[in-house]
């Protein structure tokens, strides 16, 4: 037995070794971001799916943008100096994050017209399972089928979301930080914190 978990231990951890940003991303994420445009400050996004108009979409993701870098440099100054708790509670790794000064120039956001409705009817949903162990942390059934992904992190940088943008503000996050869990300390929760609503967030406005 503890040869095995030794074994996965060890696949694991070369994994991330082969590629960092893995610490961060969502396992099986493999979506085609090709960008197609830019935000007003500068974001590249693929946006090519659902024919979204760049008026209104490019408002939406830059202001979100500027909510998480104006969250993080308040709360832990310009240079992302987190206390040992935050990096501890959030997951945190020196190894990957592009840091606050230059974000905007790294990042792409694709905006995913293939999506999902929960069963609830709440949340839009991205065609990616979550792992089990995310469902069943959620109080979700795995076994229901309805247990997918709202934001995902791919090629370190790059991040995937439906046309709600729900919680674009967490993929930012992980990528900025390189904190695998925004959710873990209340400093982290505060930026990544929801500021458009959950079905409609960004407004289908079609060219």
């Amino acid at each position: 037995m503890k040869k095995v978990l030794w074994t996965v231990l060890t696949v694991w951890v070369a994994g991330c070794m082969d590629n960092p940003c893995a610490y961060i991303e969502n396992r099986g994420s493999n979506f085609d971001v090709v960008p197609t445009g830019k935000t007003p400050d500068g974001i590249a996004v693929d946006d090519n799916l659902v024919g979204f108009s760049q008026e209104g979409l490019g408002e939406i993701i830059d202001r979100q943008a500027s909510e998480v870098e104006e969250c993080l440099e308040r709360n832990f100054g310009s240079g992302l100096d987190f206390p040992f708790i935050v990096t501890a509670n959030g997951d945190c790794t020196e190894e990957v994050g592009t840091g606050l000064a230059s974000f905007r120039e790294e990042i792409a956001v694709e905006i995913s017209g293939d999506f999902s409705i929960s069963h609830d009817g709440t949340q839009k949903l991205l065609p990616l399972k979550a792992e089990d162990s995310v469902c069943l942390a959620k109080g979700l059934d795995p076994k229901k089928g309805q247990c997918r992904y709202r934001v995902s992190v791919q090629n370190c940088t790059e991040i995937i979301i439906p046309p709600s943008g729900y919680l674009f503000k967490d993929g930012l996050i992980r990528v900025i930080t390189g904190c695998a869990n925004p959710w873990g300390h209340p400093l982290l929760a505060e930026c990544a914190a929801p500021s458009v609503p959950a079905l409609s967030g960004i407004e289908p406005i079609r060219k």
